[in-house]
C-alpha cells in the first residue's frame, strides 16, 4: 500500500497532520448484492523496513590520486598498476599469471588499510561489474568478497570472458554464488579477483590479463527513455554494448549486412552441441513489481534444422537465485523478418529486477544447425493503464 500514490479524490500526505486510525476495505467499490457473501483474512499490518543506507563503496578506478591502491598477489600472480594497453590515458591493473601459477592464483585489491575496501554488497545490491581485457575467450573469472577479519565468512561467484584482447564489462552476480552465501548480518570488506580460475599455470602457460573499474552494478531501469528497458536493443552501437553474451561454442556477432531498422543486427550461430546465449540483465531493479506484466518484443529471421531451437526467456532475479519463464520454443524460425512479442508476468520475487535472454541451442544430432538474426529488442513494463 503506497500512500505516496494516493487514490484520486483523497488528500495527499501532509507531515503536519496526525494519522492515528487505520481501516481496511475488501472488494472496495463492489457491493454485497453484486459480490455475494465473501470471507477474507488479514494479518501483519506493518510499515516496511527502510531501504539499506547507500554503500560507502566507490568504483575502484586506479586513477584517483587521493586513493591508495594496494595489490596483494597470491598463488603465482604478479600485478602492477600500468597504462591502458589500448592506449588510453587511464590507469589499469596488469596481472601476469605465471607458468607456475596455482589453480587459485589471484589478486586482492584494497583501497583501505588491512587489505580492505568499503563494503560493496547489501541485501538489495548483490551484483558487481569489472572491466576485463583477456588474452583468451571462455576463461573463468572469479570474484570473491570476504570478511577481512574472518576469511571463513565469504561469498564468491564466477563469470566467463567472451572477447580476446579487447575490453569487456563482466557481471558478477553474488545472488548466484559459486561458494559461500550472502548474509546481511556479515561484513564483506575484502575483494579478490582470480583469472582462469581452476586451471594451473603449467596447463595454461604464462598469461597476461588487465582489469579496471570494479563497481557495484547500477540499479534501476536499464534503458530509461520512454520507459524502454532494453539497452542497445537495435545494436546500433555497432557492438554488444549493454548485452551479456556467452558463445558456448557458437558465435554471437553484430553485423551490418542484414537488419530491419538502422544499420545493425546480431547474428547467433550454433552447430552440434553449441548454445550461444545473449541477455539483458538486472533490468528495472527496484522498479518492477511482483506479478507486473512485462512487454517483450523482437524481430528475428533465420533457419534451424535437426534439433536447432531458439528459446526466448524472461528471468526474475530473486534476492538469492533466479526463476526462469520460457516464452516460446521456436524450432522453425521464419526466413523473413518477423516480429515476436510476449506479455509474461514477472515472478513473485524480483528483488534484483528482471533479465531477458535468448538462447540458440543445438542438440546432439550431427547435422543440427541454427543461424538467426535478431533486431529491435524492446522491453517495457505495463503500468496497468
Amino acid at each position: 500500500f503506497d500512500f505516496s500514490n494516493e487514490v484520486s479524490g483523497t488528500a495527499a500526505f501532509n507531515p503536519a497532520s496526525t494519522y492515528n486510525k487505520i481501516a481496511i476495505f475488501f472488494n472496495f467499490g463492489t457491493d454485497g448484492a453484486t459480490a455475494g457473501a465473501q470471507t477474507f483474512y488479514f494479518d501483519d499490518i506493518a510499515v516496511p523496513p527502510p531501504p539499506p543506507p547507500p554503500s560507502a563503496f566507490e568504483t575502484i578506478t586506479f586513477d584517483d590520486s587521493g586513493t591508495t591502491y594496494t595489490l596483494t598477489d597470491f598463488g603465482g600472480n604478479g600485478s602492477t598498476i600500468t597504462n591502458d594497453p589500448t592506449g588510453g590515458m587511464n590507469q589499469v591493473v596488469q596481472s601476469v599469471r605465471s607458468a607456475s601459477a596455482a589453480t587459485f592464483a589471484g589478486t586482492t585489491v584494497s583501497t583501505l588499510p588491512g587489505d580492505q575496501i568499503a563494503e560493496p554488497l547489501n541485501a538489495s545490491s548483490l551484483v558487481m561489474t569489472a572491466r576485463v581485457y583477456s588474452p583468451e575467450a571462455g576463461v573463468t573469472v572469479r570474484l570473491k568478497i570476504e570478511d577481512a577479519s574472518n576469511p571463513a565468512i565469504f561469498i564468491e561467484t564466477d563469470t566467463t570472458t567472451t572477447a580476446i584482447n579487447t575490453w569487456e564489462t563482466l557481471t558478477f552476480d553474488f545472488g548466484s554464488p559459486a561458494g559461500g552465501s550472502f548474509d546481511p548480518a556479515n561484513t564483506y570488506n575484502r575483494i579478490s579477483i582470480f583469472f582462469n580460475f581452476g586451471v594451473d599455470g603449467a596447463t595454461a602457460g604464462e598469461q597476461t590479463y588487465f582489469f579496471d573499474d570494479i563497481a557495484v552494478a547500477p540499479s534501476g531501469p536499464g534503458g530509461g527513455a520512454m520507459g524502454e528497458l532494453a539497452v542497445n536493443g537495435g545494436f546500433e552501437s555497432g557492438d554488444l554494448t549493454g548485452w551479456t553474451t556467452f558463445d558456448n561454442g557458437g558465435t554471437i556477432t553484430v553485423v551490418s549486412s542484414d537488419s530491419t531498422e538502422g544499420m545493425f543486427s546480431v547474428n547467433a550461430v550454433a552447430a552440434t552441441g553449441q548454445n550461444p546465449v545473449l541477455k539483458l540483465e538486472f533490468l528495472a531493479e527496484g522498479v518492477v513489481t511482483p506479478g507486473q506484466t512485462v512487454n517483450i518484443s523482437f524481430d528475428m529471421r533465420g533457419s534451424a534444422a535437426d534439433g536447432g531451437v531458439i528459446f526466448p526467456e524472461l528471468i526474475s532475479e530473486e534476492a538469492v537465485g533466479a526463476s526462469g519463464q520460457l516464452l516460446e520454443t521456436i524450432a522453425a524460425p521464419p526466413a523473413a523478418w518477423t516480429n515476436f512479442s510476449y506479455t509474461p508476468q514477472a515472478g513473485a520475487d524480483v528483488t534484483r529486477g528482471i533479465t531477458f535472454q535468448i538462447a540458440v541451442v543445438c542438440g546432439g544430432a550431427p547435422t543440427c544447425s541454427a543461424n538467426v538474426f535478431i533486431d529491435n529488442v524492446s522491453i517495457t513494463l505495463d503500468d496497468g493503464t
